[in-house]
């Protein structure tokens, strides 16, 4: 029997399943090789010596995904052949480096997910809990793909008893990903601002033209609906009427009960939004320095507009 490997210690593929294999090109990471995956669901075996994972706390690697469709990654712990096991899938931004941070203190499934870090994003737990013990393989399949291959660059595992450090500068092999504009600068898309200059033009002659239009016979004034007119309850109040979801508002400037619908884009971020970003600056073009937005704003509900 082989010695259990002392921490830390990397694991590489020992077996593939599946239409996935090596690649050719240059890693961007050391140590790191290019993968490429013909179809979803195939999957790149990594072989642990039973009791190896006992001590370690985390689990770690580099990733970066090549092209501009996302793949979703599923990385699993099994104990043994038809053992339990315990899942996480995750996926990683295009053309932008990504760490994974897997504390191994999620195989107690005592928590569903962790927090997006840079470009790792969404990783979710599942499956079974499992003992560390007993885990004598890791599997990481590339889950769902676009029609077009999954081609990434992924450094060895690394089994560690530290916390891995957070990526705080990631490779850019196309520069960065967003415009001044925030919007991708690696695709391109019928009706793509191609300047600030463009879109100030843009939203004037949407100010100038504002009078030539009127809303539908059936809105009132405020963009409620019309014909449907119910009690003031001095509160919003989603109800579904007419095959759609509507909401009720009380009074607004002495207009009570009008109904309308709440589509459009939202007028306030997503609370907690910077968190969820955080080691993402570098990634921006020019990008405009933070705003100071206390927590008690951020976690206030907001309604899209009034009625």
């Amino acid at each position: 029997m082989k010695p259990e490997p002392s921490l830390p210690f990397s694991l590489t593929p020992d077996d593939f399943w599946g239409e996935i294999s090596a690649a050719e090109g240059k890693a961007p990471f050391p140590e790191a090789a290019w993968y490429q995956a013909e179809a979803a669901e195939s999957v790149m075996v990594y072989h642990v010596p039973p009791g190896a994972l006992a001590g370690a706390r985390y689990l770690t690697a580099d990733l970066l995904v090549e092209g501009e469709a996302i793949a979703v990654f599923a990385l699993a712990l099994q104990e043994g052949e038809g053992g339990p096991r315990f899942g996480m899938i995750f996926s990683a931004l295009t053309q932008c480096g990504a760490r994974m941070r897997m504390p191994l203190a999620a195989v107690d499934q005592n928590r569903w997910r962790l927090e997006r870090e840079g470009a790792w994003l969404k990783p979710m737990f599942g499956g079974d809990r499992v003992d560390l013990t007993r885990v004598d393989r890791i599997l990481l399949a590339v889950w769902r793909k676009s029609e077009a291959p999954a081609r990434f660059c992924l450094t060895p595992i690394t089994v560690t008893a530290e916390p891995p450090p957070a990526l705080t500068d990631p490779l850019l092999p196309k520069g960065p990903l967003l415009d001044e504009l925030g919007q991708s600068r690696l695709r391109k898309w019928p009706g793509k601002s191609a300047s600030a200059e463009e879109v100030t033009g843009r939203l004037r002659a949407q100010v100038e033209a504002a009078d030539r239009h009127a809303p539908p016979e059936t809105f009132s004034r405020w963009g409620g609906w019309r014909a449907r007119k119910v009690e003031a309850s001095g509160l919003p109040i989603t109800t579904e009427s007419a095959g759609g979801w509507w909401t009720r508002r009380g009074t607004f400037s002495g207009r009570p009960g009008r109904m309308w619908s709440p589509w459009g884009s939202a007028r306030r971020p997503m609370p907690g939004w910077r968190r969820r970003c955080r080691g993402f600056r570098s990634p921006m073009e020019n990008s405009p320095p933070p705003t100071r937005t206390g927590d008690r704003r951020e976690r206030r509900s907001t309604t899209s507009s009034p009625t």
